[in-house]
């Protein structure tokens, strides 16, 4: 049965929609779990806590799971609210950071401007 929160060792890594979508083509399946803000314009990776200290990757972010939009069921892909672009399984939530961390470099490339996220864009509880 998959988790409904991630797991302990997962750290959220908050990426610009845009930009996001780009390295989940470039990941394939190679891609862990994605989850999706109900708004439309964010994407959350999740990396090993072990690996993600030194995050510095463009215009995106490591955040609290706190801080994460409420986590739809495993298999919830369409809205209203939040939903998985890719969906966790038993051994799906983490994706590589070094994997990651190329996708997006790549995506960034290939990408229009994208503005930085703030604390604004922090999702705010329901």
């Amino acid at each position: 049965m998959a988790l409904r929160r991630p797991p302990v060792e997962a750290v959220p890594i908050l990426v610009p929609r845009g930009v996001g979508l780009g390295a989940m083509a470039i990941l394939g399946d190679r891609c862990g779990a994605v989850l999706e803000d109900g708004e439309g314009l964010r994407l959350y990776w999740f990396v090993a806590k072990d690996t993600a200290e030194d995050w510095n990757v463009g215009s995106t972010r490591c955040v609290r799971s706190a801080d994460l939009p409420p986590v739809p069921p495993p298999n919830l892909t369409a809205g209203p609210g939040p939903r998985w672009r890719m969906c966790p399984g038993d051994n799906r939530w983490l994706t590589n950071t070094a994997a990651l961390k190329a996708a997006l470099a790549d995506a960034f490339s290939s990408a229009p401007a994208v503005r930085n996220p703030t604390a604004h864009d922090t999702p705010r509880a329901s």
